[in-house]
């Protein structure tokens, strides 16, 4: 007769468990495992990087990075918005912003007389900026 009351285990998977812990001694891994993973100035290097991924991410998030701009080819200013047009005899396509596109095509879409090589190709836009588009139109609320 038994004098100490074992304790009845009715969950199938920790009964499992307590009888795998019955027979091994420790939980720890074999060190070729721990080495695998790598030293700790790795392992550190790795944290910090993921860390800096996950500002990056975050600041583009938040639209304080701005992301995606290209680069005007006669003011070289970073724009949301630039227009391909060709502006010289050398038929070569250039990428502008709304400012020199003025100086470039007279301010008119297909150019004027003052301009003879000007030709339009397009618009570019930023569409990965979080830009806001500001109404002319009053809401509702504000009459």
């Amino acid at each position: 007769m038994l004098s100490v009351r074992q304790p009845v285990l009715r969950n199938t998977s920790l009964a499992a468990a307590h009888a795998a812990r019955a027979w091994r001694p420790s939980f720890r891994r074999p060190a070729a495992v721990m080495n695998a993973r790598g030293s700790d100035e790795e392992r550190a290097a790795r944290k910090a990087a993921k860390k800096e991924a996950k500002a990056a991410a975050r600041a583009k998030r938040e639209g304080s990075v701005v992301a995606g701009q290209k680069e005007c080819d006669l003011c070289n200013s970073m724009k949301d918005l630039l227009i391909r047009c060709q502006i010289d005899q050398t038929k070569k396509w250039f990428m502008v912003c709304g400012k020199c596109w003025k100086g470039v095509s007279g301010g008119e879409v297909d150019g004027n007389d003052a301009h003879p090589h000007y030709k339009y190709g397009g618009i570019w836009k930023n569409h990965a900026a979080a830009t806001t588009v500001l109404s002319a139109k009053q809401p509702k609320s504000a009459k």
